[in-house]
């Protein structure tokens, strides 16, 4: 790049950035769509993704749709702060939304891929259909996900 940069008529260079075709991860529908794997280098993220089985996310948000086929293998139990159950099912979509953002199963030919695709997701209900919640329910669900193993915990700002 050193070279490039002093020819004349050269304004800038971008830097180098080495890319590669793993076909285990090139199998979900619209991975070509997210344009937010690039930044992140996520690409880069997956060669390592057996050593997230280990890790929890929590996502304290609308809850989670338990059924959903891009997500249903990774969930494990959480907690409904809303009607105070252990059922944090989504009536909202947003936390399902944001759920498969963090954890989406990579490589499973279905949806889309995340790049802690592989991860444990604790689905932690902190907000009504509505979206709205209080102070005293999200505080209740970080200190559920922090005592109940989360190793990151999401919430929706």
């Amino acid at each position: 790049m050193a070279a490039v940069e002093m020819c004349d008529g050269v304004l800038f260079t971008d830097p180098l950035v080495y890319f590669y075709a793993d076909g285990d991860n090139f199998n979900d529908p619209f991975v070509p769509e997210q344009w937010g794997l690039v930044p992140i280098d996520a690409y880069n993220a997956w060669v390592g993704n057996a050593r997230l089985q280990d890790v929890i996310i929590a996502i304290l948000d609308t809850g989670i749709r338990p059924t959903h086929e891009d997500l249903a293998a990774s969930i494990i139990a959480g907690y409904d702060f809303v009607d105070n159950d252990p059922y944090p099912i989504d009536m909202n979509g947003h936390g399902t939304h944001v759920a498969g953002i963090a954890a989406a199963i990579c490589s499973n030919g279905k949806g889309i891929a995340s790049p802690a695709g592989g991860a444990k997701i604790m689905p932690v209900r902190v907000l009504a259909a509505d979206g709205y919640g209080t102070s005293e329910q999200v505080a209740a669900g970080i200190y559920f996900a922090a005592n109940n193993g989360a190793h990151i915990i999401k919430r929706r700002r």
